[in-house]
């Protein structure tokens, strides 16, 4: 299975993390990398919610399963120190699994709703188990950009659109915002 991973680090700490992890850490025997996305800084989100991110994607190649590729993830997140208490509050870092191959887990009805919040919803309430594809992917456009750099043929199982096209959908001034480092 192919799987997609965002990687957010804050830009004030990106360089002290670069020496001690990479995706080349991330991968494992059973997780194999395949192609990085150059990196990107981006304002934090929501605006004013801290310091600039440094964004990038990263294709993986594995014969785990969805849930098993995220506890990866999660254990990289809690041995750098992540914490998770309320939604969007600052982190040193954040590995989100944006897609694996083409599953909507855990149904196409639940992923929809949650494409579906307001951003006011999305401040009271998140997922407390995975969703694939993400369901936030088609309207981030610091996470489209660099999927469409390493995988130009992927299409959202659902949308039943490429990066590029989601791209097309987003408002020209947050592109404005994303800055290839």
């Amino acid at each position: 299975m192919l799987c997609c991973i965002w990687l957010k680090y804050y830009f004030q700490i990106w360089e002290s993390l670069t020496d001690s992890l990479s995706c080349k850490e991330i991968q494992t025997s059973q997780f194999k990398l395949t192609s990085m996305s150059s990196l990107y800084e981006t304002v934090a989100y929501p605006k004013s919610s801290g310091p600039n991110f440094i964004n990038g994607c990263a294709l993986f190649k594995t014969d785990w399963d969805a849930s098993e590729a995220l506890s990866h993830l999660q254990e990289i997140e809690n041995r750098i120190g992540r914490k998770r208490n309320k939604r969007w509050e600052p982190r040193a870092i954040d590995l989100d699994l944006i897609f694996f191959e083409d599953l909507v887990y855990p149904s196409k009805e639940v992923v929809k709703n949650w494409m579906m919040l307001t951003r006011e919803q999305q401040l009271k309430e998140w997922p407390t188990d995975m969703i694939l594809p993400h369901p936030r992917v088609q309207d981030r456009a610091f996470v489209l950009i660099p999927i469409q750099e390493i995988d130009l043929k992927w299409r959202h199982p659902i949308l039943k659109k490429t990066a590029k096209e989601m791209l097309e959908n987003i408002n020209p001034s947050f592109l404005k915002e994303i800055k290839k480092i």
